[in-house]
């Protein structure tokens, strides 16, 4: 009865965060012709069309560092593949499928594909929690280190009591994982014998996804220096801004991918940072640039083998 009463809810959510994504695209829409993007010079659009494909190199090879947390989350989980290059092939196959509306099938792929593998699946969802948590951990100390100036003077708060601030949010995954663990439905599912030496590790396994939110402001600021190379840019508020978008979109039900959401919160925040036409077309490459660069990460795991269940699968 708790569970049938709670699926209203959980299509109410659905809907709203469908009807969010989709007015966020016509907003962002809107704005690319109100603004006629395709009106900009030549020149500048040459200059971002090459920035955009250096973009999605840096995006791809970024995207190898999640492909390493996600290794190094089943091996926390009990459960490690023979190499990073099968946890490549299962991860970067499955990533693809975040684009599908309902925002989980990139993870049920991962639970498919990984049993296909041999992986255990109690291993696989644990892991797929610890991605959750470790992306939105990463992703929100980013953000609140790029807008640390405007958070201390909106708290009044001087410098050490900020980064006092920032610390305490960076023991926040840490909390949540030790709750989890004592939760009694949840306990059988918990990875037996870890300690709490084995938790603080995993904060080192989280901390992966940094740089990989850290490249994804580097290309977005990239992006904005090749159209506007005049602006005088702060790459770590830039970057703070990405991962904030990147966390709203991620938390929103029904924005798969993020899409619509995350472009309109960054053409919001760039807004008479550069001109109405070239934050347009900035935001705009830049969705092209992570949707392209999704599709090259998908490729490379296609270069490598998934072995069949029945092929045994050795540990390092």
């Amino acid at each position: 009865m708790p569970l049938a009463s709670s699926l209203p809810w959980k299509r109410i959510a659905h809907a709203a965060g469908a009807a969010i994504a989709a007015l966020s695209i016509a907003y962002v829409l809107y704005q690319a012709f109100d603004e006629r993007i395709w009106e900009v010079s030549f020149e500048v659009l040459a200059r971002l069309a090459g920035a955009t494909l250096v973009g999605i190199v840096v995006y791809v090879l970024a995207s190898l560092l999640l492909v390493l947390a996600w290794h190094e989350q089943l091996a926390w989980s009990g459960e490690r593949p023979s190499s990073c290059t099968l946890s490549l092939a299962v991860y970067g196959r499955a990533q693809i499928a975040k684009y599908i509306p309902g925002n989980v099938f990139s993870l049920v792929g991962r639970q498919v594909l990984g049993r296909q593998a041999g992986l255990s699946q109690v291993s696989l969802a644990w892991a797929s929690v610890l991605e959750i948590i470790g992306m939105l951990y990463a992703s929100g100390l980013v953000a609140c280190l790029g807008a640390g100036a405007w958070i201390g003077n909106e708290l009044d708060m001087s410098a050490w009591q900020f980064s006092l601030l920032v610390g305490c949010i960076a023991l926040g995954p840490l909390l949540a994982l030790r709750l989890i663990a004592r939760c009694a439905p949840l306990r059988r599912f918990v990875p037996a014998n870890r300690t709490l030496p084995d938790y603080v590790r995993l904060l080192g396994v989280f901390s992966i996804y940094l740089p990989f939110f850290l490249a994804c402001g580097l290309v977005f600021g990239f992006l904005l220096r090749v159209v506007q190379p005049e602006v005088q840019i702060d790459w770590l508020h830039v970057a703070g801004t990405v991962s904030a978008a990147w966390f709203i979109g991620y938390v929103t039900p029904g924005a798969s991918g993020g899409i619509g959401v995350r472009d309109a919160l960054l053409l919001l925040a760039i807004d008479g940072y550069v001109a109405g036409s070239l934050a347009a077309l900035v935001v705009v490459a830049y969705r092209i640039l992570t949707v392209l660069g999704d599709l090259g990460f998908f490729g490379l795991a296609l270069l490598f083998r998934i072995p069949a269940a029945a092929e045994p699968v050795q540990a390092n």
